[in-house]
């Protein structure tokens, strides 16, 4: 059995954001057992354990804060991941990724499209 547990949300935000968590398992011979999982999180940088809140809906965030959260079966710690959210740290437009270059065909350009070495011109 392979699993993954992943932290989702908006990094940067204003205002707030929702952090959901996602655990998943991929059988790599055979078919899955059926069992009892939990997801443990903190929301103040600490390791979740099986004291820690569980999982049970998307964790509304407001301010600066480091989502922790561990993946438990039987008490016994399966895997875990993080995420950090930080409040006001948007890009403003000025910064934020601008589009592809147009090309002459109002297309953008291709970045893996070869292109003919250009000869200089004689002056």
């Amino acid at each position: 059995m392979k699993s993954s547990l992943s932290v989702l949300g908006r990094s940067r935000f204003d205002g707030s954001t929702t952090v959901t968590l996602a655990f998943e398992r991929v059988a790599l011979r055979g078919p899955l057992s059926a069992q009892a999982f939990e997801i443990h999180y903190t929301i103040d940088g600490a390791e979740p354990t099986v004291a820690s809140p569980r999982y049970t809906a998307p964790i509304s965030v407001h301010e600066n804060k480091l989502v922790r959260a561990a993946v438990y079966c039987g008490g016994k710690l399966l895997t875990t991941s993080s995420g950090s959210f930080t409040k006001g740290q948007t890009l403003p437009p000025s910064l934020a990724p601008q589009a592809a270059p147009q090309g002459e065909q109002g297309e953008a350009e291709d970045p893996l499209q070869q292109r003919q070495p250009q000869t200089p011109k004689n002056p």
